[in-house]
């Protein structure tokens, strides 16, 4: 692939872009439980409304593009008002939730060196079921995360908590809810164990934090878990998510201006201009800041109480029905439209690549510890429509994996296989193991992924992160 030497026609980069488009999941069909958030053609040319009318303005100059910075103070102080938050709560918009959560890691750092100058090695601790993105704040930030178990209902386990804290800690995590089962930890209590020991405490409501909002106008008892409870210091909502606005806009909120003032950079020690950023990045697309101003007002407390309701109510049809399915179980309670499933009965993963035959888009997610694999669903307004096809190809999909087959009795014998390759790795025995499960030199891509995650299961997690940076960089190397 090289640059064209002329140009080329409209017509040709319209065809070109359509077949890359049609050549994967269509995000608009329904079947596509988690990646994006797709409610209807109506907010779409909202959307695109606002997005192409600052598609060149660029946030990075709030002086010279001063709308753009007169939206984002508005969206800020919506979220801060629907999160409880008094008139100290501030806050800036981010590229999406990892990038607020790594500023509120890197904040929580800095504010500590201010008040703590004999931290050394500085901790946060977080449940098992935290999202990814605090373990890359750690690894960029040098923090050490110290990881606490989740009871049986998946919710943070408080007693360990406490047992963890020490002079090193500096910042506590609860999610509202988690991403992998949609459950929600008892920030209450983190509330009071932050306040007790005088420590940040950082709330993960990037995938709840609107909507939950909205379900507690409704009627719905949401247990507390914004700027409401003293001890929370800083909030994270993608409105990228149940806000519905075009990808790339999250809210990081603090609960003053003196935490914030952490989560800023400034330098003039170079020869160009004085430069200040508010987030990590210095480039801000106004088409993604404008698009949420313009979908927030469109849809109103009104218009999100519409789509909270018919989601719901498709999710609570999900939790009703999946237990029906022999060996189905649903994990834990879900408080919102976020929801996990497994078996005792049956391979997950088998399940999974069924599914994914059918056209389905979920997420299957391994066993860790005490947290069993299961199958991972965000339910959008998107999915509504497709709910009962769903349930109906589950049943299928159960019935097929149920079934005795020579494949099933094949993939057995590779797992067992593979854990004798495993337990006397070498070299060699590692490109036996990875020709085993389907992923070696020479080898396709697999479509079913079944056997991949049996091998990861029981596989050193060092061993499998090595396998998935290599298969990762070769994805993204041309020609390969």
């Amino acid at each position: 692939m090289q640059l064209p030497k002329e140009t080329t026609n409209k017509e040709y980069i319209a065809y070109k872009l359509k077949q890359f488009k049609n050549s994967q999941p269509n995000p608009k069909d329904g079947k596509m439980f988690g990646y994006v958030f797709y409610a209807n053609e109506q907010i779409e040319e909202i959307i695109k409304l606002a997005y192409n009318e600052f598609l060149n303005e660029n946030g990075i100059a709030p002086t010279v593009f001063t709308s753009l910075k007169k939206m984002e103070n508005d969206i800020v102080q919506i979220t801060a008002n629907q999160l409880n938050g008094g008139n100290t709560v501030v806050g800036n918009l981010t590229s999406g939730g990892t990038e607020s959560l790594l500023l509120a890691v890197k904040t929580a750092r800095d504010y500590a060196k201010t008040i703590h100058p004999t931290i050394t090695q500085p901790e946060i601790i977080l449940p098992v079921t935290a999202h990814s993105s605090f373990f890359k704040a750690a690894a960029y930030f040098n923090v050490k995360p110290i990881i606490v178990p989740v009871d049986h209902d998946f919710k943070i386990n408080i007693p360990a908590v406490r047992n963890a804290i020490n002079e090193n800690t500096i910042l506590l995590v609860g999610s509202a809810p988690n991403y992998s089962q949609g459950v929600m930890d008892d920030i209450e209590a983190l509330s009071r164990l932050a306040q007790q020991y005088n420590i940040l405490l950082h709330v993960d409501a990037c995938m709840g934090g609107w909507i939950l909002p909205t379900m507690r106008e409704m009627g719905y008892i949401i247990p507390p878990f914004d700027f409401k409870l003293d001890g929370v210091t800083s909030i994270s909502v993608d409105l990228h998510k149940y806000a519905y606005t075009a990808k790339g806009c999250s809210v990081l909120l603090w609960k003053n201006n003196d935490l914030r003032k952490q989560q800023y950079f400034a330098c003039n020690e170079w020869t160009g201009y004085a430069l200040v950023n508010p987030t990590m990045t210095s480039t801000k697309p106004g088409g993604s800041i404008a698009a949420a101003w313009a979908v927030l007002h469109y849809l109103g407390k009104e218009g999100y109480q519409k789509i909270t309701k018919q989601t719901l109510i498709a999710t609570d049809t999900l939790i009703t029905e999946i237990p029906k399915i022999d060996g189905l179980y649903i994990l834990g309670k879900p408080i919102s439209t976020l929801i996990a499933f497994g078996s005792k009965k049956y391979n997950i993963h088998k399940i999974a690549d069924e599914l994914t035959e059918m056209g389905w888009t979920v997420t299957p997610q391994l066993a860790n510890g005490e947290v069993p694999a299961s199958i991972h669903l965000t339910i959008t307004f998107s999915n509504v429509p497709q709910i009962n096809k769903f349930i109906q190809d589950l049943k299928n999909a159960v019935e097929k994996v149920s079934k005795f087959s020579l494949k099933n009795m094949k993939d057995s014998v590779t797992i067992s296989t593979a854990k004798k390759l495993i337990e006397n790795l070498s070299p060699e025995n590692l490109d036996k193991l990875l020709l085993l499960v389907g992923i070696g030199k020479g080898q396709e891509a697999p479509k079913n992924l079944a056997m991949i995650s049996g091998l990861m299961e029981i596989a050193p997690k060092s061993l499998v992160k090595q396998l998935l940076l290599d298969f990762f960089i070769e994805m993204y190397t041309p020609n390969k």
